[in-house]
């Protein structure tokens, strides 16, 4: 009898471990690309960004993702005036696939801080994307749309990105 509690004991350490490890660790990324957005004509900015994406264990091991991030984005006015947002927001995504090769959908929202002059102006922006990260070992790279909407523009912008990110262990 006790042989087969001290099996039964191996066993279920042994699943535990294994279930720990094929939690994927968080993924910090750095992000670069064109902003499109419209102020009377169609405009191409530039924006860059750092995210951090982490699995949310309770809802499904390794197919949501909380993503907390910030991005930079330049653009230019119908007068040609250069102007700079930051957007910190969080996205919830969900992902699937094999672990080297993972699709993804998200949304979420955050805050938009654009500065002209002496005055900072916030608005309130919401965002959906959707990707693709390829795993490289304990690196990767991910291409993204991103599709916000801003109110500084006559439209919301649409943001085409490719990020390099490693896995943190």
């Amino acid at each position: 009898m006790r042989r087969y509690l001290l099996a039964a004991a191996a066993i279920l350490a042994t699943a535990t471990t294994a279930a720990a490890q094929t939690v994927m660790p968080p993924v910090l990324s750095f992000t670069g690309g064109v902003m499109r957005y419209t102020l009377g004509d169609t405009r191409d900015g530039a924006i860059v960004a750092i995210r951090l994406a982490s699995p949310i264990v309770p809802l499904g091991r390794n197919h949501w993702l909380i993503e907390p991030g910030g991005s930079y984005g330049w653009y230019r006015t119908a007068d040609g005036d250069l102007r700079h947002v930051f957007i910190p927001e969080v996205q919830l995504q969900l992902q699937a696939g094999p672990r080297g090769l993972q699709p993804y959908i998200g949304g979420g929202g955050g805050l938009a801080f654009t500065h002209v002059d002496s005055t900072t102006t916030t608005k309130l922006t919401a965002s959906a994307a959707a990707g693709l990260r390829i795993m490289l070992g304990s690196w990767g790279i991910a291409g993204e749309a991103r599709f916000r909407s801003l109110h500084l523009f006559d439209k919301g912008s649409r943001e085409l990105t490719v990020s390099v990110f490693r896995q943190l262990e």
